[in-house]
C-alpha cells in the first residue's frame, strides 16, 4: 500500500511519508469534485484506507477540512456532511487520529 500512496502523492505534486499520515489536501481533494484529476487520485487513497486502514492524521488537518470544504472550495458541502465524515475518521479503526506530531 505504501508504494501505492507514493506513487499518487507524487503525480498531484504531494509528499506522502511512509506512516500513511494523510494532509489536509487529500482529505480536500477527495470530497471536491472540482478538482479534477487530484480528486480521482485523492478519493482512491481513501477507498483504500476505508478498506485496508493505515491512516493517519492530525486532529487540526480534520479542523481544517471542515472549514475549507464547507466555505472555500467551489461547491462547498453542507456543514452536516463535513460533520459526519469527520466523526466517522474519529470513530473508525481504519484511521488514527493523532493530537499533535
Amino acid at each position: 500500500m505504501a508504494f501505492i500512496l507514493e506513487e499518487s502523492c507524487s503525480k498531484i505534486g504531494m509528499n506522502y511519508m511512509p506512516d500513511n499520515l494523510i494532509d489536509t489536501n487529500i482529505i480536500l481533494y477527495a470530497y471536491d469534485s472540482s478538482e479534477g484529476n487530484k480528486h480521482v487520485i485523492s478519493k482512491n487513497l481513501l477507498k483504500q484506507i476505508w478498506g485496508k486502514g493505515g491512516g493517519i492524521v492530525c486532529l487540526q488537518n480534520l479542523m481544517e477540512f471542515s472549514v475549507v470544504i464547507t466555505s472555500k472550495v467551489e461547491n462547498p458541502i453542507d456543514l452536516d456532511i463535513a460533520k459526519t465524515i469527520v466523526e466517522d475518521i474519529i470513530k473508525s479503526d481504519k484511521w488514527r487520529v493523532i493530537d499533535r506530531m
